[in-house]
């Protein structure tokens, strides 16, 4: 058994090795006479992958007598009322009270969808981004909750609770880190 764990953590050892070695000699070579010092471009690689349903899918039967006015326009108001209908829903508290509460499903989703509008607002405000800029990355944000509602997240929601609440850390993770595979 201990040759075993030695033999093991030999093993790691020269894996980490050899690719520390590759990191720092692609790091410290240099391009001479006529090679192409054209940079290699990976393709992007995204931590989580859903599935998606066209965004019509959402909107198709809202009406602009059922949406409040939106910053980003009419499409990303009728996506944010279906996000709200599909994340929170109202209970009575007790049978014969007329007080309800608020369940919302998949809080950390819900809360960090909040927090992105809120700076993607404040952004286009302060004229830090353009109203292009800010409907598109909403709009993947939005895409993205409303995709997600009834997948399993558990390992997204802990992404973002990594976080910490830090919009721009937020938009970063919903903009570079998912990819929704769109179904037809």
């Amino acid at each position: 058994m201990r040759k075993k764990i030695v033999l093991i953590l030999a093993l790691s050892s020269l894996i980490i090795s050899v690719e520390s070695q590759v990191v720092h000699l692609a790091s410290n070579t240099s391009t001479k006479g006529n090679e192409s010092s054209a940079m290699v471009v990976s393709p992007k690689r995204y931590t989580f992958k859903f599935m998606a349903m066209p965004q019509s899918t959402f909107v198709k039967d809202i009406t602009n007598d059922m949406i409040d006015n939106h910053v980003f326009g009419e499409d990303i108001a009728k996506m944010q009322y279906s996000f709200n209908k599909y994340y929170c829903s109202k209970e009575p508290v007790a049978p014969g009270n007329f007080a309800t509460k608020t369940i919302i499903k998949k809080p950390d989703i819900f809360h960090s969808v909040k927090k992105i509008e809120s700076f993607l607002k404040n952004q286009y405000k302060k004229g830090e981004i353009t109203l292009a800029m800010a409907h598109d990355e909403y709009s993947k944000v939005l895409d993205t909750a409303l995709n997600v509602v009834d997948e399993n997240t558990g390992d997204f929601e802990n992404r973002l609770n990594s976080a910490k609440g830090k919009a721009e850390v937020l938009l970063s993770i919903y903009i570079n880190e998912v990819e929704l595979d769109k179904v037809n």
